[in-house]
Protein backbone atom coordinates (compact mmCIF):
# COMPACT_ATOMS: atom_id res chain seq x y z
CA UNK A 1 0.00 0.00 0.00
CA UNK A 2 1.48 3.39 -0.95
CA UNK A 3 0.46 6.19 0.58
CA UNK A 4 1.36 10.07 0.20
CA UNK A 5 0.58 12.65 2.98
CA UNK A 6 0.59 16.34 2.89
CA UNK A 7 1.53 18.09 5.45
CA UNK A 8 1.29 22.00 7.17
CA UNK A 9 4.94 22.87 8.83
CA UNK A 10 3.77 23.17 11.98
CA UNK A 11 1.36 21.53 12.94
CA UNK A 12 0.70 17.79 14.56
CA UNK A 13 -0.75 15.16 12.78
CA UNK A 14 -1.62 11.47 14.00
CA UNK A 15 -2.81 8.77 11.10
CA UNK A 16 -4.37 5.79 11.96
CA UNK A 17 -2.61 2.96 9.88
CA UNK A 18 -5.02 0.22 8.36
CA UNK A 19 -4.84 -3.08 9.58
CA UNK A 20 -6.94 -6.44 9.00
CA UNK A 21 -6.76 -9.96 10.08
CA UNK A 22 -9.45 -12.42 8.84
CA UNK A 23 -9.00 -14.61 11.60
CA UNK A 24 -9.77 -11.70 14.04
CA UNK A 25 -5.66 -12.18 15.40
CA UNK A 26 -3.41 -9.80 17.02
CA UNK A 27 -1.63 -7.04 14.37
CA UNK A 28 0.74 -4.78 15.44
CA UNK A 29 3.14 -2.67 13.16
CA UNK A 30 6.39 -1.66 13.64
CA UNK A 31 9.48 0.14 11.43
CA UNK A 32 10.20 -2.02 8.76
CA UNK A 33 14.42 -3.52 8.96
CA UNK A 34 17.33 -3.36 6.55
CA UNK A 35 18.34 -6.97 7.81
CA UNK A 36 15.87 -9.69 9.70
CA UNK A 37 16.90 -12.88 10.12
CA UNK A 38 14.86 -15.58 8.24
CA UNK A 39 15.21 -19.30 7.20
CA UNK A 40 17.70 -19.25 5.09
CA UNK A 41 19.62 -16.04 5.76
CA UNK A 42 18.21 -12.41 5.81
CA UNK A 43 15.84 -10.01 4.92
CA UNK A 44 15.97 -6.35 4.12
CA UNK A 45 12.69 -5.25 4.32
CA UNK A 46 12.48 -1.36 3.47
CA UNK A 47 14.78 -1.34 0.63
CA UNK A 48 17.25 2.15 1.27
CA UNK A 49 14.34 3.44 3.20
CA UNK A 50 15.07 1.98 6.93
CA UNK A 51 15.63 5.48 8.54
CA UNK A 52 12.14 6.19 10.76
CA UNK A 53 10.73 9.32 10.16
CA UNK A 54 12.33 12.08 12.49
CA UNK A 55 10.49 13.17 15.01
CA UNK A 56 7.79 11.07 14.64
CA UNK A 57 6.09 8.30 17.11
CA UNK A 58 4.68 4.71 15.95
CA UNK A 59 2.53 3.27 18.79
CA UNK A 60 2.99 -0.51 17.37
CA UNK A 61 -0.27 -1.70 19.19
CA UNK A 62 -2.73 0.78 17.66
CA UNK A 63 -0.68 1.30 14.38
CA UNK A 64 -1.05 5.36 14.35
CA UNK A 65 1.46 6.81 13.67
CA UNK A 66 2.34 10.78 15.19
CA UNK A 67 4.38 13.71 13.78
CA UNK A 68 4.65 17.27 14.19
CA UNK A 69 6.43 18.60 10.96
CA UNK A 70 9.02 21.30 12.16
CA UNK A 71 10.59 20.75 8.70
CA UNK A 72 10.11 21.02 5.08
CA UNK A 73 11.23 18.46 3.06
CA UNK A 74 10.33 14.65 1.69
CA UNK A 75 10.19 11.41 3.72
CA UNK A 76 9.17 8.14 2.97
CA UNK A 77 8.90 5.20 5.54
CA UNK A 78 8.62 1.69 5.41
CA UNK A 79 6.37 -0.34 7.60
CA UNK A 80 5.84 -3.62 9.00
CA UNK A 81 2.42 -5.38 9.62
CA UNK A 82 2.79 -8.59 11.40
CA UNK A 83 0.33 -11.11 12.72
CA UNK A 84 0.04 -12.56 16.40
CA UNK A 85 -1.69 -15.59 17.31
CA UNK A 86 -2.14 -14.01 20.83
CA UNK A 87 -1.88 -10.43 22.28
CA UNK A 88 1.04 -11.81 24.27
CA UNK A 89 2.61 -13.24 21.59
CA UNK A 90 6.59 -12.13 20.66
CA UNK A 91 6.81 -13.91 17.47
CA UNK A 92 4.65 -13.19 14.52
CA UNK A 93 3.16 -16.49 12.96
Amino acid sequence: MVAVKILRLGYSYSFLIPTADTDGDTVRCRWAASSVSVPGGTLDECSGICQTFPGSYLNNTACTMSYTATSVGLWAVALMMEDFEFSWSTTPL
